[in-house]
Order: structure tokens, then sequence, then C-alpha cells
């Protein structure tokens, strides 16, 4: 992603902003959410998926920046 916000191309911008990324997010908050429910940590503890929990929001909000800031920038 970081690469991606030096470079105000068309292009770099529908390589963050397009279906496959917002659910590949989609689908990664949904696991680490499952993870992490108070239900699954009494059965089974605490999951060491919890640990991706900060990454996952980085790169979502990232991505959130992101989409906002190349219209913008481009003059869109």
């Amino acid at each position: 992603l970081f690469p991606y916000t030096t470079l105000f191309r068309s292009d770099a911008f529908k390589a963050v902003y397009n279906w496959q990324f917002v659910h590949a997010i989609d689908f990664w908050s949904l696991v680490l959410s499952a993870s992490c429910d108070k239900d699954h940590v009494a059965q089974h503890g605490e999951s060491p998926l919890k640990q991706l929990m900060y990454p996952l929001i980085q790169v979502a909000l990232g991505a959130i920046r992101f989409v906002f800031l190349v219209p913008t920038a481009l003059g869109n």
C-alpha cells in the first residue's frame, strides 16, 4: 500500500480501490472477529490471530485515506 501512496496515478488508485481488495479486507475482518469472539475465547483460549487485528485495521484505514487522497491529487 505504501508505494501507491507516493504515486498519484490512476492505475495505482485502481490497484487499491477494487472489489478484490475490499472483499479481502472484509474476509479477514470476519475471520479475526470470529476468532476473537468472547465465546470462542472462553472455549479455546486466546487466539494467536488476535495479533493480526492492529495490522488489518492499519491497512484498512490506509486504504480509506488513500481512496480519499488520490482523487483530490488527480483533480477528480
